[in-house]
């Protein structure tokens, strides 16, 4: 399962060293250019501190997560959903 909690989360980000990612991420394929976020990894920008980056770190969630930024799944017997890591923020909600 992904993270259950807090501990969980604090082991993982310990068990791995600091990296850096590109915030903007060019599709290899289709050349068009999209955010590269995962709020539960991001500590800070480069080049800005953590109080610095947070602000700027909740707007784009924020905006990247809007409903009309949203495709949610109602399913269906049969239903297969296919999405591409490398430019979709994807969840999955229990409901």
């Amino acid at each position: 399962k992904h993270f259950e909690g807090p501990a969980a989360k604090e082991k993982f980000t310990r068990s791995q060293p600091d990296t850096v990612h590109p915030l903007v991420r060019t599709h290899p394929l289709t050349g068009k250019q999209a955010l590269f976020l995962a709020g539960n990894f991001i500590e800070r920008f480069d080049g800005m501190s953590v109080a610095e980056s947070r602000p700027l770190l909740d707007e784009l969630i924020a905006h990247s997560t809007r409903p009309e930024n949203v495709y949610r799944h109602r399913w269906s017997r049969g239903d297969l959903v296919m999405w591409d890591n490398r430019c979709t923020m994807h969840y999955a909600v229990f409901d």
